[in-house]
């Protein structure tokens, strides 16, 4: 099962899908604002004159971390949906092809206002940026196994 301990997760424990998807919204949101702060806090302190840069970056920031939140939250909550119907509908594989196919429909959902030229270049942009972390971190994860099972054939020196 993919239970939180203590508010830890373990390498191989997941949430579940009801329980991962607020998971992420929250995550994602959390992360946003605090991103979308700083760097707005950042950028911003020229934009006011000397005396008022803190009270005006400060103003700023607080007032774009919000939006960009929002964005975040609304990116990882249509993604984790999509990847909580693609295990249930490939019965219950949890693999590469889930993020990928997720992507490729967020990317297309987010971009329906767009029409359907802008849907299809949205859930195409999707698919492959998530096809390009999971190649990322599958070549990631390949490494570190690599290095872990050198490391435990070595004879330990004490």
């Amino acid at each position: 099962g993919g239970r939180c301990i203590r508010g830890v997760m373990g390498h191989s424990e997941r949430l579940q899908c009801p329980e991962r998807v607020v998971d992420q919204i929250g995550g994602a949101f959390g992360m946003g604002c605090v991103g979308s702060f700083f760097l707005t806090f950042k950028n911003s302190l020229g934009n006011f004159p000397k005396g008022e840069k803190l009270r005006g970056a400060c103003q700023s920031a607080r007032t774009q971390c919000g939006k960009t939140g929002g964005a975040f939250a609304t990116w990882a909550g249509l993604y984790t949906c999509f990847d909580c119907t693609f295990i249930s509908l490939r019965g219950g594989a949890d693999d590469s092809y889930n993020a990928i196919a997720s992507g490729f429909m967020t990317g297309g959902a987010l971009s329906f206002r767009n029409g359907p030229r802008g849907m299809a270049v949205g859930a195409v942009m999707g698919g492959v940026v998530l096809t390009v972390i999971e190649a990322v971190f599958g070549r990631l994860k390949v490494n570190l196994a690599n290095a872990e099972a050198a490391l435990a054939s070595e004879p330990s020196k004490r």
